[in-house]
């Protein structure tokens, strides 16, 4: 496994023993964070963010500048709030100097290099996090998503309250698997590139934990095709698998149409990119809950979906979140803005006030699971992921997939192109049984029923869409396309 910046940290923290009790602790205690009251959150992430706000402008270069360039001092930003008197800053402007971003106090060999996955520019961006911050990411996991999971995998969880305990080995090792997943022993399928930062941090952190490491857990790659897929989950039978959301969508669609008999797992967890309409639906019908998680490699898990699986829980106690308007402004809950996110965990590469990319909506009313984490309604993929309808309106990918969902049904792969404002074209890898022309006039037909006088819609049948080097589908391109 090769990473691309820095050798294992040398500090006097790196010992199995001490992170097996850290993460473990992390854990236990992050199982509950969640059921607090939305007080007792707002205390601990007023106490992070001010925290981290002190400890960059002491160490990190380009917050100190810009605080005293506009007056601003780590006593008056003590609230979460507070971060959006920081300048917002992007992917773009962190890759111009990326050291700019970096903390004095982990130079080369004090921290981990990751690469994001570059499925929407292509680019590949460096992410640097540091030692703490990665084991601590993991207890968070562990405790937030892992244990959803494992409870609609249907596995058996032990919830451990931490407790202080002699620092021998075998004890040890039974308090880290109560505290980071099921007691019994479960089976995992990765359909993941190896060089995907969350695989790659957790692989980190089991190495310096003692028996952190899963039995069971196969790992695949997404390039190796939907056949070898199909002969894994039929040999291993795997109660988890994990995927980017497009391939898991490719999969089911593929299944759909060949009518392959395969045992399914209990869930399949996705990232990175979301499933179609059309793929939930094809997954209820063979039993299998599709579960999501919103992470990115500048924060790691930012939400999860609780056991509805309707909206994310955002970790703001790690990770506050904004949703703002094209000028920067924050937006109100149920209004669909950009993501905006503040990382206090790492202190290698420190990022605040961070623009994502992506666009979603705060939920304006609590969920009922009893989880006092705010919200996130409605994740609607990355800003470059949205078509300009004739009108001047804003679809993102999957409002348009939705809207198409009955029209799209008989196809295994689609990827809509924006050739002009109000001009759209589709690519579309159709079922081998579907009659192109039949299908053609219905989506021609849907286009004219929903998307508004002017919009006008093409349809190309191509044999496949590749995905990106990362294992991607690209719901939606640029122009230009054909006239």
């Amino acid at each position: 496994m090769k990473h691309s910046a820095g050798a294992r940290p040398r500090t006097a923290t790196t010992s199995r023993t001490y992170n097996s009790l850290l993460v473990a602790a992390a854990a236990s205690y992050n199982r509950v964070v969640p059921y607090r009251s939305s007080e007792s959150i707002a205390r601990l992430q007023r106490r992070r963010a001010g925290d981290m706000v002190a400890y960059a402008y002491e160490n990190v270069p380009f917050y100190r500048d810009v605080m005293r360039a506009e007056g601003l001092r780590p006593a008056g930003l003590r609230q979460a709030a507070d971060l959006a008197r920081l300048p917002l800053i992007d992917a773009a402007r962190v890759q111009e100097d990326p050291e700019y971003f970096t903390s004095r106090l982990h130079g080369p060999g004090r921290r981990w290099g990751f690469h994001t996955s570059g499925s929407t520019a292509g680019i590949r961006r460096l992410v640097l996090w540091d030692n703490r911050g990665i084991l601590l990411h993991t207890a968070y996991d562990a405790a937030r998503p892992g244990s959803v999971i494992s409870r609609l995998a249907g596995e058996r969880w032990v919830g451990t309250v931490f407790r202080t305990v002699a620092a021998d080995r075998i004890r040890l090792r039974r308090l880290l698997a109560m505290a980071l997943g099921p007691e019994d022993e479960h089976r995992r399928l990765s359909i993941m590139p190896r060089e995907v930062s969350s695989r790659n941090m957790r692989a980190l952190a089991d190495e310096q934990m003692l028996g952190a490491r899963r039995t069971g857990h196969v790992l695949l790659s997404p390039g190796e095709g939907f056949d070898r897929a199909v002969d894994v989950m039929r040999r291993e039978r795997p109660r988890v698998v994990f995927s980017f959301g497009s391939y898991a969508d490719q999969f089911l669609r593929t299944l759909h149409e060949s009518g392959c008999a395969v045992p399914m797992p209990r869930v399949w967890v996705y990232a990175g990119d979301m499933v179609s309409p059309l793929a939930s639906q094809l997954a209820a019908e063979r039993g299998c809950a599709l579960y999501s998680v919103y992470s990115s490699a500048e924060a790691g898990t930012i939400g999860y979906q609780c056991e509805r699986r309707s909206g994310f829980h955002l970790n703001v106690d790690r990770c506050p979140v904004r949703i703002v308007d094209d000028d920067g402004h924050d937006v109100p809950a149920g209004r669909s803005g950009e993501i905006v996110i503040s990382n206090l965990d790492n202190r290698a590469m420190v990022l605040l006030n961070f623009r994502t990319g992506d666009r979603g909506a705060l939920s304006i009313d609590p969920c009922p699971c009893g989880r006092n984490l705010p919200v996130l309604a409605g994740l609607e993929g990355r800003t470059s992921e949205t078509v300009v309808l004739h009108d001047g309106r804003r679809l993102s990918s999957l409002s348009v997939e939705g809207l198409f969902r009955q029209a799209l049904t008989p196809t295994r792969q689609t990827q809509l192109e924006q050739v002009a404002p109000g001009r759209l074209h589709w690519r579309v890898v159709p079922f081998g049984q579907v009659d192109p022309a039949d299908l053609q006039r219905a989506i021609v037909g849907r286009a004219a029923e929903v998307l508004g006088p002017g919009t006008t819609v093409t349809v190309e049948f191509v044999d496949r869409i590749d995905p990106s080097a990362r294992g991607k589908i690209r719901r939606v391109l640029p122009g230009p396309g054909p006239g």
